[in-house]
C-alpha cells in the first residue's frame, strides 16, 4: 500500500490533536466570544478524561517518529497532569490550629427543610448555606430552625422570587445585607452577607447560588450562564476584597476547580477543599457524584477536619460539612 492512502488517516489525527489542545487551553482564554464554550471545556471530569487520552495520543505520535505532534501532545498532557495536582489533593493535611468554625453548604431543590434542620443539629455545625429554599420553606424554616439552635438567619432571593439563598447561625450577626448580581433572562438575584463572631474575629461570610441552565439547554444558553457566573463571581470577589479579616464563601458555584471562575476565585481565596480534603470532593449529582460544584472557599483559616458529604432529602447534590480551623486572634 502506498505511503500516500495514509494521508486522510494523518489527517484525522492530527485533527482530533488539534482539537484536544484547543479543549486544553480554552478555560484559559479570556477572549469574550468564546465563553460559550468554558462551561464545556472547563469540566473537571472532561480534563481528567483528556489527560489519559492525549497521553495514549502523544505515544502514537512518538512511535510513529511525528516528533512535532509528539511534542504538542505531550505538552498539552504536562498542562492537564499540573491542573491535576492542583484540584485534586490526595492526601488530606491535619491542621495543627483549633477548630473555630463548622460549616455546611447544600442544595436542597427546594425539599426536605425538616432533614436538613435535622442534619445541622447532629453534625454540630456552626454556620450554614442553604440555596434552592422556595418562600413556602423559608415560612417552615423561620419557624422551626431556632428549635434546632439556629435563631439568626439571613435569606435572599432573585427577583422573581426564586433562588433562595440562606445563612443560618448559632450566633447573633454582626451586621446582615446582601450582594446584588445579574442573572439570566436579564435580570438580578441576591446572595446573602453577614459578619459573625468567632474566636475574637469577625468572619465574613457569603453565601452563594450561581447561574446555570436546564441540563439539556441549548449551547448558546450554556455560555450565557458562564457570562453570568463570570459577572457574579467578580461581584463577590469585589466584595471580598474590600473588607479585611477572615472571609468565608459558600455555596454551590455551577463550576468545577479547573472553571477559569474557579481560578479567578482561588486568586484571592484558598480553596478550602485543597486545603484539607483528599480526592475528587465531588457533590454531584449525588447518585454517582463525580462534579465538585458545591465548595467552600476562604480567607485567613489554615485548615479543614471532619468533611463529611451526605445525601439529605431529594436533591441531587450532596450536603458538604467541614471544620475549619484557625489560631486564636492575639492583641
Amino acid at each position: 500500500m502506498r505511503s500516500g492512502d495514509f494521508k486522510p488517516v494523518l489527517f484525522t489525527l492530527r485533527l482530533i490533536t488539534a482539537l484536544s489542545a484547543v479543549f486544553v487551553v480554552m478555560p484559559y482564554i479570556g477572549f469574550g466570544w468564546f465563553d460559550v464554550l468554558q462551561s464545556v471545556t472547563g469540566q473537571q471530569i472532561l480534563r481528567l478524561v483528556l489527560l489519559p487520552f492525549l497521553f495514549v495520543q502523544a505515544l502514537h505520535w512518538y512511535s510513529s517518529k511525528r516528533h512535532i505532534e509528539a511534542a504538542a501532545s505531550f505538552f498539552f498532557v504536562v498542562i492537564l497532569f499540573i491542573e491535576l495536582l492542583g484540584t485534586v489533593p490526595f492526601i488530606a493535611d491535619k491542621p495543627d490550629s483549633p477548630k473555630v468554625l463548622r460549616v455546611m453548604t447544600f442544595n436542597s431543590q427546594g425539599y426536605g427543610e425538616g432533614a436538613w434542620l435535622s442534619w445541622l443539629k447532629q453534625d454540630a455545625i456552626d454556620l450554614a448555606c442553604v440555596q434552592e429554599l422556595p418562600p413556602s420553606g423559608m415560612e417552615y424554616v423561620r419557624e422551626y430552625a431556632p428549635r434546632f439552635g439556629f435563631p439568626h438567619m439571613n435569606v435572599q432571593y432573585a427577583e422573581d422570587g426564586t433562588a433562595g439563598v440562606v445563612l443560618l447561625s448559632r450566633t447573633p450577626f454582626v451586621y446582615a445585607d446582601s450582594i446584588q448580581v445579574s442573572d439570566l433572562e436579564d435580570s438580578h438575584r441576591f446572595f446573602p452577607a453577614v459578619g459573625v463572631i468567632s474566636n475574637g474575629d469577625t468572619v465574613h461570610v457569603i453565601g452563594v447560588h450561581m447561574a446555570s441552565t436546564p441540563r439539556w439547554a441549548p449551547i448558546s444558553e450554556v455560555g450565557k450562564a458562564w457570562d453570568v457566573r463570570e459577572h457574579q463571581v467578580k461581584r463577590v470577589l469585589e466584595r471580598v476584597d474590600g473588607v479585611d479579616g477572615p472571609v468565608i464563601v459558600l455555596g454551590d458555584f455551577n463550576s468545577t476547580p479547573t472553571d477559569r471562575l474557579m481560578r479567578l476565585m482561588r486568586g484571592s481565596l484558598s480553596d478550602m477543599w485543597m486545603a484539607g480534603g483528599s480526592g475528587m470532593g465531588a457533590t454531584w449529582p449525588s447518585g454517582l457524584p463525580f462534579l465538585r460544584i458545591d465548595q467552600v472557599f476562604a480567607r485567613d483559616f489554615d485548615g479543614i477536619s471532619r468533611v463529611m458529604s451526605e445525601p439529605l432529602a431529594v436533591s441531587d447534590h450532596l450536603a458538604v460539612s467541614l471544620s475549619l480551623h484557625r489560631e486564636k486572634v492575639t492583641d
